[in-house]
Order: structure tokens, then C-alpha cells, then sequence
């Protein structure tokens, strides 16, 4: 197979709830990284209700485009799990009753403590012809079978069963099929501190002459730019040039070049330094503590930290000032400077972090609007402050603020 698969691949993703606009579709996600890993790339996805007829279609015109389609979703038991009778109609096939399959289900409720209902009989039935594949942690069977040199797999909808069976069944004959394929060289690169657009004049020229495929995604935590190589050494040894012109014209506004998270980032510049961190928090109500404590063995650099929303919190636990809140009020740079003081005093570290700020959507004031952070950090070189502005959802904000603060962190202690 050479660099590439050689497989035209498409996905998709059958549920009515995917198009509601308040779940996402991860299993597409999921997928498209496997295949990548196994040198597959994927051509195209599509999302489908649970209409017959248009699951009927999008199967159809996925088949003529492509040599390999993968389903996710519609295999259960409820009213609206419909791929496995659409895919037999669509195909022309009938639907057998498979007593393996019947047999595994049986097994499988008597594993949870209960007798399989009647209706979980219709799960055993599958397209003639097909193979089964079998659930490790679920119920439902998912099944592969190829028509007219068109391979079809069908797995379930819910995450961690669909990605059981694909790395069960799926990925070792994937492997078997594309044996030789290298697989997809990727980079992210995660940066900071700059705008999508003012990444994009940085980087323009370089993505513009690039022997690899290029993106950005832009979000509260930053951009992240995403870079595939094509296929082949050549573009691998490409790939790797435009990672060091990019660092270079990005300079310090990277903080990982290998899809660490900020606050991976900041606990290992803090180990490196065998500093320790204390945090208080009041805009973002506990969430850089709660980052940093995502990262296993972060004790071993987070002492601990405060949420001090109120103003009474902020001088009764942190020893900020009546007079200076009073003066120039909650989110202010002396407030924050005292915050981080009295943190770093109370937890006997190395480092104080603090963020006030107003996170919206109310409590702006022309001085002071909506999404201004103001945040302190003090360490034995003395307290400094900064301010900064983000816009968007009380959410997002509170997250960029968040990476705001880790930030200043990891600048800091880098010395950057």
C-alpha cells in the first residue's frame, strides 16, 4: 500500500440528537484520529437523523464515493435505531437471525444479573452475509460486510463501546487490509497570547508553501495549529522544517509542541524548577485549581488554593485590604497583588497566583467592563500584576482567564 491506505474513506454518524445543536458527534472525532494512526485518511463524514429514507441516501452516495464506510450509532434496541434494518434494505439483503449473536446477548444480561427481554432478540439479527462483531462492553453487536468491493462497518453510537470494538475488531483487520501503510505523521501545536488572525499573518507564507496539510482551530485556551504530513518521507521531513519555522516566527507564544495541555506545561516548568504554586481565585471560582489538579502527581508543585468571590473572603482568608477594595474595588491590580501575596503567604510557596476579574454577561462598567481579568502573581522577586480583556460566554471566559493565568505561570517561571 505504500505511504497511503489506498482506502477512499467516509463516516458516518446516525442519531437525531447529533443535529440538535447541544451534543457533539466525538465518535467521528475518534475515528478519523484511529484511521489516521493506521495511515487511513478520511475523505469525508456525514451526520444523519434517524430517518430511513435519508439514511438510506447518505449510505448509498457514501458507498459510490468510497471503498471503506464506517457507521456509528443505530444499533440498539429503541424505537429510533434504525441502521441495521436500513442497511439491509438499502443493500438488498436480508436479515438473518444469528444465534452467536442471540447466545452473547443472553450472556451478557445474565452478567449484569438479569434475563435478556424478549425484544433484545431483535439485536441478533443481522444482514445476511455479514460478519459479527462482537461487543466487549456492551450489548448491541456491530457487523462488517463488503458489497460490490465496498467494505461497511457498522459500530455502536455510544463512545466507549464504539471505540471497544473498533480497537477489538476494526483496527487488526484494517491493519491486515493496509498492510504497509505508514501511518499519518501529525503535529498541534498549541500556542497562546495571539489572536487566529495574528497567527495567520505570522504563518501565512509558510502553510502557503507547505509540503503538509495545514489547519488552525482557534478557542478560550488559545490556537492550536494542526499539521499532517501528506504521505512519504518527503513530507514528513517537511512537516518537521515547518514545525521549526513555526516556533521560530511564534516565539514564546508556543507553550507545547506536543498536545500537552497548559497545565501539564506549567507542572513541569514548576518541577524544573522544584517551585511550588499557590492559587487564589476569584473570578474564575476555583478552575485553575481544579486544571492543575487534572494532572496526576500535581502535588507535588500545587499546595492548594482559595475561591474568594466575595469582597469578605478576599480580606477575611487572604488579608486584602479594606481600604484598597474600597478604593479601587475588587478587580483592580492592588487588590490582585494582595490576593497573591496572601496566598503565597498562607500556603508557604514559592509562587502566588491570583485572578479578579468579571466574567459577564453583567457587572461591567465602562472603567472596568465585561471580560477584564486582572492578574497577580508574587514570588520572592516581588509581586507583579497584569491586565488583559478576552470577550465571549461566561464559560469561555472564565476558561481564557484561566489559561490566562496559567500562563503568566509558566512565562514566569521560564523566564520568558
Amino acid at each position: 500500500m505504500g505511504s497511503g491506505s489506498g482506502l477512499k474513506t467516509e463516516l458516518i454518524a446516525v442519531g437525531t440528537e447529533l443535529l440538535w445543536g447541544d451534543r457533539i458527534d466525538t465518535n467521528t472525532v475518534a475515528l478519523s484520529d484511529a484511521l489516521a494512526a493506521l495511515g487511513i485518511r478520511v475523505s469525508a463524514k456525514t451526520v444523519v437523523g434517524d430517518d430511513e429514507a435519508t439514511l438510506a441516501r447518505a449510505l448509498t452516495d457514501a458507498m459510490a464515493r468510497a471503498s471503506l464506510v464506517i457507521m456509528t450509532g443505530g444499533l440498539g434496541l429503541t424505537h429510533d435505531d434504525i441502521t441495521t434494518r436500513v442497511v439491509a434494505k438499502a443493500l438488498g439483503r436480508d436479515l438473518t437471525l444469528r444465534e452467536e449473536v442471540a447466545a452473547d446477548i443472553r450472556a451478557a444480561y445474565r452478567r449484569r444479573g438479569r434475563e435478556a427481554t424478549p425484544a433484545s432478540e431483535r439485536l441478533a439479527f443481522l444482514p445476511a452475509g455479514a460478519d459479527i462483531l462482537r461487543n466487549p462492553v456492551g450489548i448491541a453487536p456491530g457487523f462488517r460486510l463488503t458489497e460490490r468491493a465496498v467494505s461497511l462497518v457498522a459500530l455502536p453510537g455510544v463512545p466507549s463501546e464504539m471505540r471497544a470494538m473498533f480497537d477489538t475488531a476494526v483496527a487488526p483487520w484494517l491493519s491486515r487490509l493496509t498492510a504497509g501503510a505508514a501511518p499519518m505523521t501529525r503535529r498541534t501545536i498549541h500556542t497562546f497570547g495571539l489572536s487566529e488572525s495574528e497567527v495567520d499573518q505570522r504563518l501565512s507564507d509558510l502553510f502557503r508553501d507547505a509540503a503538509c496539510e495545514t489547519g488552525m482551530l482557534a478557542s478560550p485556551k488559545g490556537v492550536e495549529i494542526r499539521l499532517r504530513a501528506r504521505g512519504g518521507d518527503r513530507s514528513v521531513v517537511g512537516l518537521n522544517h515547518l514545525v521549526s519555522a513555526i516556533a521560530q516566527r511564534l516565539g514564546d507564544a508556543v507553550y507545547a509542541f506536543d498536545g500537552r495541555a497548559m497545565e501539564a506545561v506549567v507542572g513541569d516548568a514548576l518541577l524544573a524548577k522544584g517551585w511550588t504554586l499557590a492559587v487564589a481565585e476569584s473570578c474564575t471560582g476555583g478552575l485553575v485549581g481544579h486544571r492543575l489538579t487534572d494532572v496526576p502527581g500535581s502535588s507535588r508543585y500545587f499546595v492548594g488554593g482559595w475561591v474568594t468571590y466575595a469582597n469578605e473572603a478576599k480580606m477575611s482568608w487572604l488579608g486584602v485590604d479594606r481600604e484598597q477594595l474600597a478604593t479601587y474595588g475588587a478587580v483592580s491590580e492592588p487588590v490582585a497583588a494582595q490576593m497573591a501575596q496572601g496566598a503565597r503567604r498562607h500556603a508557604g510557596s514559592d509562587m502566588g497566583l491570583s485572578l479578579t476579574g468579571i466574567a459577564g454577561p453583567e457587572g461591567g462598567t465602562p472603567e472596568k467592563p465585561v471580560g477584564t481579568l486582572v492578574v497577580g502573581l508574587a514570588s520572592d522577586r516581588g509581586t507583579e500584576t497584569s491586565r488583559w480583556r478576552f470577550t465571549g460566554s461566561r464559560t469561555d471566559t472564565k476558561l481564557a482567564f484561566s489559561q490566562f493565568g496559567l500562563n503568566a505561570v509558566r512565562r514566569f517561571v521560564l523566564g520568558a
